[in-house]
């Protein structure tokens, strides 16, 4: 019985991720989730990753368990470590959101390992510009 419940609650709580970008379901965190959050201290507000990529499937499961969003970002230490950052109301993961507002970037093309910004998903190397940059 307890399956049967947590995996429908698991089902709804994805569906209604993936519709609004909300990763909290008031029944059902109440109901099962809650022993995730308290795992985890249950005061956790958000949380944050941006060592290297995680899949779509494990970010959105953190999501729906730990009933947070979770910021996925990237940046080198070039640009003195975070330049992009996801928004908590997106609903897809799997990506490393848009340019913080201190930088701007480009995707430039790299012929002789055949990648090029005008592809179909873009390819090529990501140069940022910006007073945090050197």
């Amino acid at each position: 019985m307890k399956a049967t419940i947590a995996n429908k609650a698991l089902k709804s709580k994805m569906k209604w991720l993936s519709r609004t970008g909300d990763p909290t379901y008031p029944m059902y965190d109440k109901l099962v989730f809650n022993k995730f959050k308290a795992a985890v201290g249950g005061k956790v507000r958000f949380m944050l990753t941006g060592s290297a990529p995680i899949s779509k499937d494990v970010i959105n499961f953190l999501k729906v368990a730990i009933c947070v969003p979770i910021y996925e970002g990237y940046g080198q230490t070039e640009t003195c470590a975070g330049s992009t950052l996801t928004s908590s109301e997106d609903p897809h993961a799997g990506h490393v959101g848009g340019p913080l507002p201190y930088n701007e970037l480009k995707l430039i093309d790299v012929p002789e390992m055949d990648y090029y910004s005008t592809d179909d998903p873009p390819w090529g190397e990501i140069c940022f510009w910006g007073f945090n940059c050197f």
